[in-house]
């Protein structure tokens, strides 16, 4: 496991053990928003292993009970010397299932979940699609600390720029983030 991933993971699990010491009872619920910003890195898998640094907006909604539906806009820059730098993002629609969603008591709330969209870099445009895994763990009944994985599979090859390799095979990021929650029944 790279330095940066192993870093991001202790952070994770720190604020999770530090929020484990705080009074809270929530739980997405129907008719509940929810707004996430985040942060992370990501590795490249293909024909170019490259780090970079990546911020992350996430809006959803609880339609249902389990069930929310969203957007989501990633963007990362990648520091690539000596070649060219590089920013690449994505704009996506998703949709999350949350197992256990309706009991209230467990703050640790899992997810599963597919987005498709846009990916894009500073020369390129093509379509993006995947799967999404994580949690949100509930600090108090309208915030929680949040980490996600994604793996973007592009329609067609990104293109990043005259003097880098193209990103063919997909894009893995893992993010950590803290969000909130208004409305719901």
């Amino acid at each position: 496991m790279c330095k940066t991933m192993k870093n991001a993971f202790l952070t994770l699990t720190a604020g999770i053990a530090l929020c484990m010491v705080t009074a809270a009872a929530a739980a997405p619920t129907a008719g509940e928003h929810m707004l996430q910003l985040g942060g992370g890195v990501f590795m490249h898998q293909g024909s170019a292993d490259t780090g970079t640094a990546q911020g992350e907006f996430n809006y959803s909604y609880m339609f249902a009970p389990h069930w929310s539906v969203g957007f989501q806009q990633l963007a990362s820059y990648s520091l690539n010397d000596p070649i060219e730098d590089v920013w690449t993002g994505s704009t996506a629609a998703t949709i999350d299932y949350y197992p256990w969603s309706q009991n209230r008591d467990v703050r640790l709330q899992p997810f599963i979940g597919a987005f498709a969209g846009i990916g894009y870099s500073d020369v390129d445009l093509t379509g993006a699609v995947g799967p999404t895994v994580g949690a949100r763990y509930f600090m108090s009944d309208n915030l929680f600390f949040s980490g996600q994985w994604h793996y973007l599979f592009y329609t067609h090859k990104l293109d990043a720029g005259n003097e880098t390799t193209d990103r063919d095979s997909g894009t893995m990021s893992f993010t950590v983030g803290i969000g909130f929650t208004w409305g719901g029944d």
